[in-house]
């Protein structure tokens, strides 16, 4: 495919953001300025200041964050419109790519951020499009050659390819950083001339949207996730909204934000998504989805960039759990849906609460949603006017829930802890609402045919002024049980009938204790602050959970394929752990020139 050869649906979305850039007004938009926009319809003008202000906020020394975004959406311009660059652009572009520190050379000299998951990948990958693109240079920063640099970027992607697909995301389901990823692998999937590398990033880019079309309603991501902002989720507008919208044709990308220039990559890409993963992510995809994740904690989370070589436990899963036994804990998530509603709920073992107790600082743990966009969940806040207070409002959680969905319900129990406000609260977005109503401290609302029944804890009430009036449900006390119920009218046969069936649930909570019980019809649940849960006396886990199990692609935890139930696809990621094998030799047989500038720093 000719990628400057636009068709019009994705010709009309960078004309919209180009609108949205204009009415942010900055030349340096976090971190898009519609430079690539403006390069695919032929403002150069435009295209050469954007070009000029996010070159500068890469240089080193500017101290600005996301640098590694900024690279990558230069690289994507320069293959596709370097034609169109101004010479002495092009020449700038050159120095900046080949004077950036990439892992091997963090100080605190030159602190841009590197220690999260995405950051890795995006790390990696401009590093090896610099590589890539100046093949015959040296790296003024490192003295290292291209050649170099490109061996060990291409360990790094290939491994964090691998990690991923065995064993998941640290930052699993987010609507913003992996739409972050999504980038930079289209990067790898439109760009790199190793058809080996080419073709593992295309089939991670479909994996990454696998794992995000399990948890979106309608293209809307609003299953329990790991990291994400507000306006992910109120707004409805989330970085990975084009993606949904133009790749897989799920949803409405709605307003354009200009942030990270993912619009841009989405517009101008030639990877195109099989047919299954689109059937995946349409609005009648329905059934239950059990996932399961292993995050990288501690010294695992960090790029340990004090060194040219990766460490070996950053690269060899036996010497990963040697190295750090305890810092490999995993989250099973579980979500059912049908066209009217959602619910997602995540899962944390006993040992892994009892050793990570915050393991869901910036997320969300449990959620519903009606008819597309009308969330419905609860938080523990953050107490105090720090700036995880200020910006974490609506996300992450102070205190980690116990947390259980299954058949239409979802049960959460908060303990409180010494971080937190005192006070849980819910988003119940009346205003969203055909109808709604309170009966006592149930919270019953309609959205088309979607129900929803919100039980609150003891005094609670909903918030009439403010930011958040009609939409905050807020109960005194950091002790808490929050149960949610959802139907649909075509199922109940009326919103009353719904109403009725539950009134039939009911809930016995023992602040005091840590104990939550749940009555319904036909089961009940135990709930315990240690995380122990059990339905019907039954213990529940998710310890034998596959990496993905849905109605349309299952893949094995620990295992490398996945496999679509439409037989005619499926993912392999062999060739993955073979790269990194091939390529740590390689990094072996050819030593650096010179020791690192700086030692190992402690973390």
């Amino acid at each position: 495919m000719n990628l400057r050869s636009l068709p019009e649906p994705s010709r009309a979305h960078l004309e919209r953001i180009l609108a949205a850039v204009s009415r942010a007004d900055s030349v340096d938009s976090w971190p898009g300025n519609g430079f690539l926009a403006r390069l695919a319809l032929g403002d150069l003008e435009g295209a050469a200041r954007g070009l000029r202000a996010m070159i500068a906020a890469c240089k080193r020394g500017a101290g600005l964050d996301c640098v590694d975004f900024r690279l990558n959406l230069l690289f994507r311009a320069h293959e596709l419109f370097g034609d169109r660059w101004p010479p002495e652009l092009r020449a700038d572009f050159q120095a900046v790519a080949l004077d950036t520190p990439y892992f091997g050379v963090w100080s605190p000299e030159y602190p841009a951020y590197r220690n999260s998951e995405n950051h890795h990948l995006n790390w990696a990958v401009a590093e090896y499009l610099a590589a890539q693109t100046f093949p015959d240079a040296t790296f003024a920063f490192d003295q290292h050659s291209a050649a170099q640099h490109q061996a060990r970027s291409r360990l790094l992607i290939a491994n964090w390819i691998d990690l991923r697909a065995r064993y998941g995301f640290c930052e699993w389901n987010s609507a913003t950083y992996m739409g972050i990823n999504v980038l930079s692998l289209l990067n790898l999937a439109d760009f790199a001339r190793e058809p080996a590398l080419r073709a593992l990033a295309s089939r991670a880019v479909t994996m990454l949207l696998a794992d995000l079309a399990a948890e979106a309603h309608h293209g809307f991501v609003i299953g329990a996730q790991a990291r994400l902002y507000a306006d992910d989720l109120i707004r409805g507008r989330q970085l990975v909204s084009s993606a949904m919208t133009l790749l897989l044709g799920a949803g409405d990308s709605g307003e354009i934000l200009p942030r990270a220039g993912l619009d841009e990559c989405i517009a101008t890409t030639g990877y195109r998504p099989p047919e299954a993963l689109r059937a995946m992510a349409g609005a009648g995809s329905a059934g239950v989805h059990r996932e399961r994740h292993r995050a990288e904690t501690d010294l695992l989370y960090s790029c340990r960039s004090a060194f040219w070589h990766p460490p070996v436990e950053l690269i060899e899963e036996r010497a990963r759990r040697r190295f750090a036994p305890h810092s490999l804990p995993e989250v099973g998530i579980r979500t059912e849906q049908n066209s009217d509603w959602m619910i997602s709920g995540a899962h944390f073992s006993p040992r892994d609460r009892k050793d990570h107790p915050a393991p869901c600082p910036q997320g969300l743990v449990w959620s519903g949603c009606l008819a597309g966009h009308a969330p419905v969940f609860a938080t523990h806040p953050f107490a105090g006017d720090s700036k995880r207070a200020r910006d974490r409002f609506w996300t992450g959680t102070a205190s980690l829930p116990v947390c259980l969905a299954m058949d239409g319900v979802v049960a959460a129990l908060y303990s409180g802890g010494p971080q937190g406000a005192d006070f849980t609260h819910a988003y119940f977005p009346t205003a969203q609402l055909e109808e709604w109503h309170q009966d006592g401290q149930v919270f019953y609302g309609r959205r088309a045919r979607g129900c929803v029944a919100l039980f609150a804890p003891p005094d609670a009430r909903l918030v009439a002024q403010g930011d958040h009036a009609g939409a905050e449900i807020r109960a005194p006390g950091a002790r808490a049980a929050w149960l949610m119920v959802l139907g649909s009218t075509a199922a109940e046969g009326s919103f009353s009938n719904f109403v009725e069936r539950c009134r039939a649930f009911t809930l016995r909570h023992a602040p005091e204790s840590g104990r939550l019980e749940v009555l319904q019809p036909s089961a009940r649940w135990i709930l315990n602050a240690n995380g122990e849960i059990a339905i019907n006396d039954v213990p529940f886990s998710f310890a034998d959970w596959p990496r993905m199990d849905h109605p349309a692609v299952r893949a094995d935890f620990g295992e490398a394929v996945w496999r679509f139930a439409d037989a005619a696809e499926r993912l392999e990621f062999h060739e993955a752990r073979a790269l990194v094998r091939d390529n740590e030799s390689l990094l072996l047989a050819t030593p650096p020139p010179f020791s690192n500038p700086t030692p190992p720093l402690p973390v």
